[in-house]
């Protein structure tokens, strides 16, 4: 249940993600102090990936509602065959980004008996790029420029 309900990469139940230790929380409070700029230099580093990639691919849009905190730099693919080109064309170059959001889980069966289309849509669809304290806009363009050498083609959904 620890480990988000996984088995072997694929979930088998609900789960949650509390694996916390001592050295993890250590180190929270260890930058604890900091957490305004930590949250300032995440918040710049997205904003220089969002101009970067404004017009390029498709980026979400936040609700003016929301608080940000720069904990993830989303885009959206054209669909899951583009995320995963785009994944590869990545990694290829030493680049690691992370699908979080996929699955969608109302797809699952395990969280609820309704499949929301939009939601399982936009699950395939996103991949979060790098982002962390330290990222340089160097770094950032360099990302940007990988992203966009894969053009979202009209290959079909998996």
């Amino acid at each position: 249940m620890i480990n988000f309900g996984l088995d072997n990469g694929s979930p088998v139940r609900i789960g949650i993600n509390a694996k916390m230790s001592e050295m993890h929380a250590a180190m929270g409070l260890a930058v604890l102090e900091a957490i305004d700029e930590i949250i300032d230099y995440r918040m710049a580093i997205q904003d220089h990936y969002r101009k970067r990639l404004s017009g390029r691919i498709e980026l979400p849009v936040f609700s003016a509602d929301a608080s940000a905190n720069g904990a993830y730099m989303p885009v959206l693919c054209r669909n899951a065959v583009h995320r995963k080109r785009v994944q590869r064309h990545l990694l290829a170059n030493g680049i690691e980004s992370r699908a979080y959001f996929s699955p969608a889980l109302g797809s699952l069966g395990l969280y609820t008996k309704e499949i929301t289309g939009a939601g399982v849509e936009f699950a395939d669809r996103i991949l979060c790029l790098p982002i962390f304290f330290g990222l340089s806009t160097i770094q950032v363009d360099h990302i940007c420029d990988l992203v966009c050498a894969i053009p979202p083609t009209q290959e079909p959904a998996l």
